[in-house]
């Protein structure tokens, strides 16, 4: 079963995404492995060594690591870098979930934005930092417009 990594730089906003992604009755776990497995480093650029902590979230159709870099409890400076990753997944729920109430594949989305595939299908998954401009490009293709509750 494929597995998606995040990354976030404290184990609080980490537990936040893993509580999310098991939402749906997957389990929760902690482990350690190597680093080289997230693609998306901590917020400074670099993990501490190539051991990362990580919370396992098992659910019954894919599996999820989310990397974490420290147990403090984070500054509200780093207000900015906080839950990232919950609020990429939410957003790439949400377009998909669109996509498919529209009747669309990824490839007619992606013939209308330009975009690719397999960026959209990243987007999608949670796994691409989206810009308002992007958002909107793809929106357009969708037809839809957005609407925050």
């Amino acid at each position: 079963m494929e597995t998606h990594y995040f990354t976030e730089q404290y184990l609080a906003d980490a537990l936040r995404l893993a509580e999310y992604l098991a939402r749906n009755g997957g389990k929760i776990s902690e482990g350690i492995g190597f680093s080289s497995y997230f693609p998306n480093p901590p917020k400074d650029g670099a993990f501490p060594s190539d051991e990362v902590r990580f919370l396992r979230v098992e659910c019954p159709d894919r599996n999820y690591a989310v990397a974490f870099v420290s147990d403090d409890d984070p500054p509200a400076e780093e207000r900015k870098y906080r839950n990232r990753s919950l609020h990429r997944l939410k957003v790439g729920e949400q377009i998909k979930a669109c996509r498919e109430r529209r009747g669309m594949t990824l490839k007619e989305v992606a013939d209308l934005s330009g975009f690719r595939v397999h960026s959209l299908a990243r987007i999608e998954e949670g796994r691409w930092d989206l810009d308002v401009g992007q958002l909107g490009i793809i929106l357009d293709a969708l037809a839809a417009e957005v609407h925050i509750v």
